[in-house]
């Protein structure tokens, strides 16, 4: 930094899926892969992300038969707005 003007830049605030059974799922046994939500107190949960390198075209899919995250819809954050999340997710490639 130069100097104490004001710049603008874009960034994406993300909360990451985790990959549950890795090797389970894949063209050799015709599943979907299966993803979840970290905790949120594990430090790599949330992180920032260039708007550039999203992917923008990917079917996510609540695992229903797994239930939600939060029976009662009341999540744990209001910034996360976790309270409707499922516990899995199918990922639809």
């Amino acid at each position: 930094m130069h100097d104490f003007e004001a710049c603008c830049f874009d960034f994406l605030w993300v909360q990451w899926l985790e990959v549950v059974n890795p090797g389970f799922s894949g063209w050799s046994t015709s599943k979907l892969d299966l993803v979840h939500f970290p905790p949120m107190n594990k430090n790599d949960s949330f992180g920032f992300v260039d708007p550039k390198d999203v992917l923008h075209g990917c079917h996510i899919l609540p695992a229903f038969t797994k239930g939600k995250q939060q029976e009662g819809g009341i999540g744990i954050s209001h910034c996360a707005k976790d309270g409707k999340d499922y516990n899995q997710y199918f990922v639809n490639w």
